[in-house]
């Protein structure tokens, strides 16, 4: 009866750690495949390709023809300090503490927006694609040159000048 009970453990602990190793080998691969899709995503980007804000799933081939990718892609923005100086974000990048998301591009002249928030998950069909963990990419636009001569303008125009027309003063 001791001999048969040691067996059951010995048995069940096996059972366990083979489960827990072939789950492991899922996760990485799946994180290897998913890794892969956002560096296909950084190049197709440095190629001069657009990305759209929204999501899109989508099942590989052979031989990872067991796991499914799912990309979400939205606009995002980095608070800036609670105690930032400032009335206006000095950048499309950020917004100020406990402002709203930045306003989405309403026409086709409007920019789009300065940041995006892609997020690869790789997952098994049976299997919650937020439940997984994401490889998680920080997009930017190109700069708008338009915008930043705007603020260099306003930055000028905030510099207080002295009565000889110089914006330091005299040492």
């Amino acid at each position: 009866m001791i001999v048969s009970l040691v067996f059951g453990l010995l048995l069940e602990s096996v059972t366990t750690n083979l489960s827990n190793l072939g789950r492991a080998r899922l996760e990485a691969r799946a994180m290897q495949l998913a890794e892969l899709r956002a560096r296909q995503i950084e190049l197709d980007l440095a190629s001069g390709a657009q990305i759209e804000d929204g999501i899109t799933e989508g099942v590989y081939e052979e031989p990872d023809d067991d796991l499914r990718w799912h990309i979400s892609v939205s606009a995002h923005t980095l608070d800036l300090p609670a105690d930032y100086p400032g009335e206006t974000s000095p950048s499309p990048l950020f917004a100020l503490a406990g402002s709203a998301e930045p306003p989405r591009p309403t026409g086709p002249d409007d920019p789009p927006p300065a940041l995006r928030l892609v997020e690869v998950r790789v997952h098994a069909p049976d299997v919650d694609p937020t439940s997984v963990d994401p490889f998680v990419l920080l997009v930017t636009s190109p700069p708008d040159p338009a915008r930043i001569s705007q603020l260099q303008q306003q930055q000028q125009q905030a510099i207080p000048q002295l009565p000889d027309g110089s914006t330091e003063p005299p040492q």
